[in-house]
């Protein structure tokens, strides 16, 4: 990273979180390595595992949402 330079964010799509999600869950596979291996911190895909389990991670339900007023 360069000194004085804000780190971009990385927007992950639905699709790329259940694949990496797949990858992590794969037998011979680790959290730890998927994460490394793709510049993502393992709690996040913790996370979306969770998501996925609760049935957010949906590539029908990738449209954005806004709360009501």
């Amino acid at each position: 990273m360069v000194p004085g330079r804000a780190r971009q964010r990385r927007l992950w799509s639905c699709t790329e979180k259940r694949a990496l999600v797949d990858l992590a869950s794969a037998a011979g596979s680790s959290v730890t390595e998927v994460a490394e291996a793709f510049g993502v911190a393992p709690s996040q895909l913790y996370a979306w595992r969770k998501q996925m389990a609760g049935g957010e991670l949906d590539a029908d339900q990738a449209m954005a949402t806004f709360a009501r007023t």
